[in-house]
């Protein structure tokens, strides 16, 4: 039951990711950095779903190809998915201090953005993961790596994934407290719209940021009874799709005034008054 439940909402994931990603390439999302660090995140949850039927297939189909038959694919797979794994958690860090920074009126560089954002989200879970492996491979002879949650070395992933989960929260507390106060201080109409926002943010953000770490952290199996383990394998796997749909229906009138901007930046004003100029010219002539 489980696998199935894993493959179909892997398979919703991946059709609302690229659609959502195809939509933000063909608006010209990448105009907007809020946009830019989504984008990223969708296609860690993008790469995260297609592994995730990688690894269920075999066990729903005889006629799908298992992985698990030679042990350097298996141990890949493995590695492969928990780096996804880490990828999605740092850009949902990446996430929340963008949005705290922008409540708290910082302006994000847009080098800062792509050179240390995109070090520090893709970078760092592969040092993470390459030296996890690396112990893996020296002191576990198995095949597949049996048992490898439960080895001396699964802290090398767990304990940057706890501190990442700290940070979030950490991030979301401030984020929901600064919108707080912000609103009890308003004052004008500018402001109010930019606490709205921030609040649509804050409802993507949450998704990493809270009850999503809680099935994490938890992990019952084998302890659990059987509808947890499945309501935790369906939200795992339905995870991206949430955030894509999420995506589109916040931000959809942003996109669409970015699909038109690009446009109206090419039409110079001195040129337009130029062109008043001489036909206001030749007419008194």
């Amino acid at each position: 039951m489980i696998p199935r439940v894993l493959l179909g909402g892997s398979v919703v994931s991946i059709v609302c990711l690229v659609c959502t990603i195809c939509l933000y390439t063909y608006l010209k999302s990448k105009y907007l950095d809020k946009l830019k660090i989504l984008m990223q995140l969708m296609i860690a949850l993008l790469l995260k779903s297609i592994l995730w039927i990688v690894i269920v297939g075999p066990e729903i189909s005889s006629k799908i190809r298992d992985y698990r038959r030679w042990g350097w694919t298996c141990n890949f797979v493995i590695s492969a998915h928990f780096y996804t794994q880490l990828v999605a958690i740092c850009w949902a860090l990446v996430l929340g201090h963008y949005l705290l920074g922008r409540l708290n009126s910082v302006q994000s560089c847009i080098e800062f953005l792509k050179l240390r954002y995109m070090s520090f989200c893709w970078g760092i879970p592969g040092l993470i993961i390459s030296l996890w492996a690396t112990m893996m491979a020296l002191s576990n002879d198995t095949i597949c790596w049996e048992y490898h949650s439960k080895s001396r070395y699964f802290w090398i992933i767990t304990t940057p994934m706890l501190a990442a989960f700290g940070a979030e929260l950490f991030y979301l507390v401030n984020i929901i407290r600064t919108i707080i106060r912000r609103y009890q201080n308003v004052q004008t109409r500018n402001e109010l719209l930019r606490i709205q926002k921030a609040k649509r943010d804050v409802g993507i953000f949450s998704i990493f940021a809270g009850f999503n770490n809680v099935l994490l952290l938890c992990n019952p199996w084998g302890e659990a009874n059987e509808s947890y383990r499945i309501f935790q394998a369906f939200f795992q796997s339905i995870q991206g799709g949430i955030i894509a749909l999420l995506c589109c229906f916040t931000y959809y009138r942003t996109l669409l005034k970015k699909l038109n901007r690009p446009d109206l930046s090419r039409r110079p004003e001195s040129f337009l008054v130029q062109f008043q100029q001489n036909f206001m010219t030749e007419r008194n002539i």
